[in-house]
């Protein structure tokens, strides 16, 4: 700690009270390293990070301790037979973890421990590493991400990675490519095993691009004129096998400075080329309903003779049905052009 901190004279010039004393800082504490014996949980498999690990004191003896996660806001839970970085406070006595030790590429597992057990099969006995009671390999994911220069990596222990990165010609990797030719920034967030992040086989992706540029797991044609590995400004890229967005209470809302393409297998048509179509089929609608108009008012004032009296006649039985068609026909093509104008608000403009 500095003086001013120990004398208190910094906090008389801020205008502090230090009643003429201040509590001198923790200078020295007890470090070592731990091997994890257990992860402490609830019968549900529940845990808030606390675990029971293996230390050597400065006697040279083993000591089962409890120790707690250093800050429960980040932190990686260790899995048993993994070494962590320990610390004890010495004002209370009380053992905290910092980080888990690495071993190599390992990622699923560190097994760094040295811990073994004893396995009884029909062959007999084997030793194995301990892995604790609810540890479950999977080979697929046992190996670290490639990291490039300068990138920030979050990685878990089972494919999921958030790569903080950038553009450079000098490096070989998927985005080393952009417009600009400078270091402009990327991050991934990805599910998956490769050692590098590739949305062609990962399970679910997600970039944030600056002017990289990239080529894109299209599963269908995209329209002429379209960018596609020549874009070269920023992009939000999402790949999954499925892609759900819900809203709970309100609207969804897509907004574009120039189109919206909506691309798949069973339907692939510009929304305005359909719309378009629609009035096309309107157009004949509605000259279908003035020829059915104009029959049915010549057939409703046609007039008839009546047989043996040539000069008496009188109009069609069926006048009234033709007369009541006039009035439908009327009310459709009303109807026609109010769905005429609703499609026409809907074209882009």
């Amino acid at each position: 700690m500095g003086k001013f901190i120990q004398d208190g004279s910094i906090f008389s010039k801020l205008g502090g009270q230090t009643n003429g004393y201040i509590e001198p800082g923790i200078t020295s504490n007890t470090t070592t390293v731990g091997t994890v014996m257990r992860v402490l949980a609830d019968n549900a498999g529940r845990s808030l990070g606390d675990i029971l690990v293996n230390i050597v004191t400065g006697e040279g003896k083993v000591e089962r301790v409890l120790a707690e996660p250093i800050g429960r806001h980040t932190f990686t839970c260790p899995l048993p037979n993994e070494k962590v970085s320990c610390l004890q406070d010495p004002s209370t006595g009380n053992w905290y973890y910092t980080g888990i030790l690495s071993n190599k590429y390992n990622i699923n597992h560190m097994l760094n421990g040295g811990i073994l057990t004893q396995q009884v099969t029909k062959k007999g006995s084997a030793n194995k590493f301990f892995t604790g009671a609810a540890f479950k390999v999977h080979p697929d994911s046992a190996r670290a991400i490639d990291i490039f220069e300068g990138d920030n990596i979050m990685q878990s222990r089972n494919g999921a990675s958030l790569r903080m990165s950038h553009s450079n010609p000098n490096l070989n990797n998927p985005w080393k490519e952009n417009v600009s030719k400078e270091t402009k920034p990327i991050i991934i967030l990805r599910a998956g095993h490769l050692p590098v992040e590739n949305m062609f086989y990962d399970y679910t992706s997600l970039y944030l691009t600056s002017d990289q540029q990239m080529v894109l797991p299209f599963p269908t044609e995209v329209p002429d004129g379209v960018e596609m590995e020549t874009f070269g400004k920023a992009q939000l890229v999402g790949v999954s096998d499925r892609i759900v967005l819900i809203s709970r209470s309100d609207d969804i809302l897509f907004s574009s400075g120039d189109k919206i393409h909506l691309l798949t297998r069973s339907w692939n048509h510009d929304v305005d080329v359909v719309l378009t179509e629609l009035q096309k089929m309107i157009e004949q609608v509605k000259k279908l309903a003035a020829e059915v108009e104009t029959i049915a008012k010549t057939s409703a004032s046609e007039i008839y003779p009546i047989a043996g009296t040539p000069l008496t006649t009188l109009p069609s039985t069926q006048a009234g049905t033709y007369v009541s068609s006039v009035s439908k026909v009327v009310s459709i093509k009303q109807a026609l052009n109010t769905i005429e104008n609703n499609i026409g608000s809907l074209e882009q403009k």
